[in-house]
């Protein structure tokens, strides 16, 4: 009796020499055990457009993997002669398995060894859920926009409409000609008031356009804090150092300046406050 397997991973994949080398070992190791036997091959796709098929594994560690010619993602897929389908994919999206055939106990520790090894040892950067789901950012987007425009404009209008200066009925009922005077300069002045406010229309307006980015904004910041689907061959390699090196840099700048500010305010509260 058959089976069949599909997966799709969480999270991105780190993939450098000792994982691949790892998942090369686990199809091995159940190729050589399995009856039939199967065989696979390793698909290779580049920026430059490159593609090739190998089954050395040492042929993709032989990579220069830099910018312009980098790996953007590798499948292994059995051969048309294997008794067994297989299909495991890396790419920029994330990682997916394929898995079918006769053997259905095969099947099964098969798919069984790779999910447990890639979900704990490849896939080690775990998406932000909320920013990475295309309707969840639209539905936040959406509310974000009505936050920063429907509201505070509503209230806006509300206050300029209704808002009278203090003083109105005493006004109206004198006949001092100097209480009506007063009044009219405190109104004028509560025009020039309402005018600035007015000036924040603009600012409500581009609040929403503004707030559309913020999710994109964090999820970058995010994957470039905490960089997924590469492979760590070549070049590669010294581009991801350098990249963590200048991390850690900004992460130990932001809490030496916090730490600072925070003593800081403590020194200045406690001279002032016995003066206070």
């Amino acid at each position: 009796m058959g089976a069949s397997v599909k997966l799709v991973f969480d999270g991105r994949f780190v993939l450098d020499e000792e994982r691949i080398r790892k998942i090369n070992e686990l199809l091995k190791i159940r190729s050589d055990s399995s009856k039939g036997g199967f065989t696979y091959e390793y698909h290779i796709f580049r920026k430059d457009d490159y593609y090739y098929t190998t089954s050395d594994i040492d042929d993709i560690f032989k990579e220069d993997n830099a910018k312009h010619n980098r790996i953007t993602e590798l499948h292994i897929k059995s051969k048309k002669e294997s008794d067994l389908d297989l299909f495991l994919a890396f790419e920029n999206e994330g990682s997916a398995l394929g898995l079918s055939g006769e053997n259905r106990d095969f099947v099964y520790l098969l798919a069984s060894d790779l999910k447990d090894y890639i979900n704990n040892e490849v896939n080690v950067r775990r998406n932000i859920k909320l920013f990475t789901v295309r309707e969840y950012r639209f539905i936040l987007n959406m509310v974000l926009s009505t936050l920063f425009i429907c509201l505070p404009l509503a209230a806006l209008i509300y206050y300029i409409l209704s808002y009278i200066p203090p003083g109105y009925e005493e006004a109206l009922k004198s006949d001092d000609i100097l209480t009506k005077i007063d009044y009219l300069i405190k109104y004028k002045s509560s025009i020039k008031n309402s005018a600035g406010i007015i000036l924040l229309i603009p600012l409500l307006i581009v609040g929403p356009f503004v707030a559309m980015f913020i999710p994109s904004m964090i999820n970058r910041i995010y994957r470039y804090i905490f960089p997924g689907n590469i492979y760590l061959i070549g070049k590669m390699i010294s581009e991801h150092e350098k990249r963590l090196k200048y991390r850690d840099k900004i992460i130990w700048s932001i809490i030496i300046s916090l730490g600072i500010t925070i003593i800081g305010g403590i020194i200045v509260y406690t001279i002032i406050s016995p003066i206070i």
